[in-house]
């Protein structure tokens, strides 16, 4: 007994303790959110904004903005760069370009095609080829296996492409003409046929046609449109912009339009004076040589376009001249393997 006596004196002590100190106030609980009309509680309170220093770290790396910032507004890319860069170069209107010769004729197309066809002579049979010509042989199967038969994006071998790098490569293998051969359909059933640089503005040409133009006609406001589809053509674009390009038949309106009848049916109603000068004289070829259609001055290769092969033939020149060119070079793509 003598051993509890201890504890027992300590326990009365923490008792008395307990009864001389102040009553704790009993927890409340955590106050409610207030509740809207509808039964549901108001949205948290916006956050607080980030640093300065937050923003420009989660700023996107790799693209700089105008001002040479980065992530300040969407920059452009090396392929972009390249692509703005060759539109300058290719597409562009420049005022230093002009051919050397404009070789304006004005032509009545029935007339024309009646003394081509007294100056052409008899066409000669083709030679009929051997019976190895139509043999398949590990070239023509290797071509068709490389997509050298069409489809696919191109000979890319399925890879994906942004449309920067599609925009590039057509750039890239579009071919540069020292000149572009125009036609212009008049009133009447007459033809206007001149040289234009592939950089000249689409308003050359127009400028052009007015000029040639009976005062009559000149006042009705024409434009140019081609078709199918109907497409009026911006005469700020150049002639590669507006795709005229190697060459182009081009036909002429009047806003408002002209009646039938008041547009003229005789060549005397419909040009100009300086024009029927032009049309009454007959073409002669020492005094004003005529221009070839277009050939392409740095077409390039189909490895460059993003394909395979050998450098192809001049958008001018016929399949007959291509031929004729190739004979003895390489062997000939049978009939059947022919686009």
């Amino acid at each position: 007994t003598s051993s509890l006596e201890p504890l027992q004196y300590l326990l009365q002590e923490a008792e008395a303790l307990q009864r001389a100190a102040p009553p704790r106030p009993a927890a409340r609980p955590p106050p409610m959110p207030p509740v809207s009309e509808e039964g549901a509680a108001p949205p948290p309170p916006p956050l607080a904004p980030a640093s300065a220093s937050a923003s420009a770290s989660a700023a996107p790396i790799g693209r700089a903005g105008p001002s040479g910032g980065a992530g300040s507004s969407r920059g452009r890319t090396i392929t972009e760069a390249q692509v703005e860069a060759l539109k300058r170069q290719k597409l562009e209107v420049r005022a230093d370009v002009a051919p050397a010769s404009r070789a304006l004729r004005i032509v009545n197309p029935a007339e024309e095609a009646a003394a081509a066809a007294l100056r052409s002579a008899a066409p000669t049979p083709e030679e009929e080829p051997a019976d190895d010509f139509y043999e398949v042989t590990a070239d023509d199967l290797r071509a068709l296996a490389l997509g050298g038969g069409g489809g696919g994006d191109g000979g890319g071998g399925g890879q994906l492409k942004t449309r920067a790098m599609r925009e590039l490569e057509a750039l890239q293998s579009m071919p540069t003409y020292g000149h572009a051969l125009v036609r212009v359909r008049l009133p009447g059933g007459l033809v206007l046929q001149a040289a234009f640089h592939p950089q000249e503005a689409v308003g050359a040409v127009l400028a052009e046609v007015r000029g040639c133009l009976s005062p009559t006609l000149q006042s009705a406001q024409p434009y140019l449109f081609v078709t199918p589809p109907r497409r009026v053509l911006d005469v700020s674009l150049s002639l590669a912009a507006a795709g005229l390009v190697p060459a182009a038949t081009l036909l002429l309106g009047f806003d408002p339009p002209v009646r039938a009848g008041a547009a003229g049916s005789t060549p005397s109603e419909v040009l100009s004076a300086r024009a029927l000068t032009l049309l009454a004289a007959p073409p002669d070829a020492a005094a004003a040589p005529q221009p070839s259609f277009p050939s392409a001055l740095n077409l390039p290769s189909r490895s460059a376009a993003g394909g395979g092969g050998a450098l192809a033939p001049p958008l001018g020149s016929t399949s007959g001249e291509a031929a004729a060119a190739g004979k003895g070079k390489e062997r000939k793509v049978p009939k059947w393997l022919q686009r």
